[in-house]
């Protein structure tokens, strides 16, 4: 069997005669023999082994799990397994970085995002999970949201980030935070939210309007999936039930029409499109936001047609 000096195999391994040497005294490397003169022989298995302590290394593993690693691992076979192991998690942690950079590219100002992005990327789980909770808590602050709904949605198993993220996890999860960081993303959410949650007085009238809003959705729903056109006589006529259920003692539908496409124009975000991709993407769940969306494309489409068809409305506020 062949056999190394201890400068051979510093050479062969591509580090230094005093690295190995201090493998050695460490016991992570010993020599496979020790001639009369007193110089330190080594077999192939060694340059092996050698080879595994670099590379795990490199990727971040202390001396004392190596050692520990080395004491259980001890057929050529093994030491390959971990080989390859260290080199799949270092392929992974670059593609972390390639991810990163990546990201910061794509930004006006790379240089800042990079360092934001950095900071994200070297997040554990539980510290991932603290920074979107907080987040989340402050899209909701001081807006009057029924806590029953922010519960169930905001705080429920959606929010709840998985341990482990895939590349395309990871990547996801950079966007989002970085989404959730936007001090404008958060102003706008924070301003529709009191907008919207301010009009009902009290739970009282919160759950009547998510009765009437059910009904309303399930309408536009069914028109949608049976493939009615929001334009058509027929589509026009399902926006007008849909109307009727949530403003029954409406008349004026000119006026109501007008005004509910005005909040729709002002209320919508591509950025909220986003969020929710985003985390479907996270959770690895089917994407519901393409229905969604289609949903709301079609009902702002009908509205737009009403709108147009209509006299102009009369200026006085719309009775809710």
């Amino acid at each position: 069997m062949e056999r190394y000096r201890i400068g051979e195999l510093a050479r062969l391994g591509g580090v230094s005669i005093k690295t190995v040497r201090y493998y050695s005294d460490l016991g992570l490397l010993p020599p496979a023999e020790i001639t009369e003169t007193g110089h330190r022989l080594y077999t192939d298995q060694d340059r092996l082994r050698l080879d595994v302590i670099r590379c795990l290394r490199e990727v971040g593993v202390g001396l004392e799990a190596i050692q520990h690693i080395m004491q259980q691992e001890d057929s050529i076979a093994a030491a390959l397994q971990l080989q390859m192991q260290a080199i799949e998690l270092e392929m992974a942690q670059l593609q972390r970085k390639k991810t990163v950079l990546g990201a910061a590219l794509r930004r006006n100002n790379p240089l800042e995002h990079l360092r934001v992005a950095r900071t994200l990327a070297s997040l554990n789980a539980r510290e991932r999970q603290q920074v979107l909770d907080q987040q989340v808590e402050r899209l909701f602050q001081d807006v009057p949201a029924d806590p029953s709904w922010i519960q169930s949605l905001w705080q429920g198993p959606l929010m709840q980030l998985p341990e482990h993220l895939s590349d395309m996890q990871f990547e996801a999860w950079l966007e989002l935070a970085d989404l959730l960081l936007d001090e404008d993303f958060i102003l706008k959410f924070q301003a529709v939210g009191q907008e919207f949650w301010s009009q009902f007085p009290d739970e009282a009238s919160r759950m009547k309007f998510v009765k009437a809003k059910q009904h309303h959705d399930h309408l536009i729903q069914q028109a949608v999936q049976r493939g009615v056109l929001p334009d058509s006589p027929e589509g026009q006529q399902v926006m007008l039930e849909a109307m009727q259920t949530l403003s029954p003692e409406t008349t004026d539908v000119a006026a109501l029409a007008a005004h509910q496409l005005e909040v729709f124009q002002r209320h919508t975000d591509p950025r909220a499109e986003r969020f929710w991709r985003l985390l479907e993407c996270i959770q690895n769940l089917p994407s519901r936001s393409t229905e969604i969306m289609q949903v709301h494309h079609w009902q702002v489409q009908a509205l737009q047609t009403l709108v147009q068809k209509m006299p102009a409305p009369d200026l006085h506020p719309v009775q809710r």
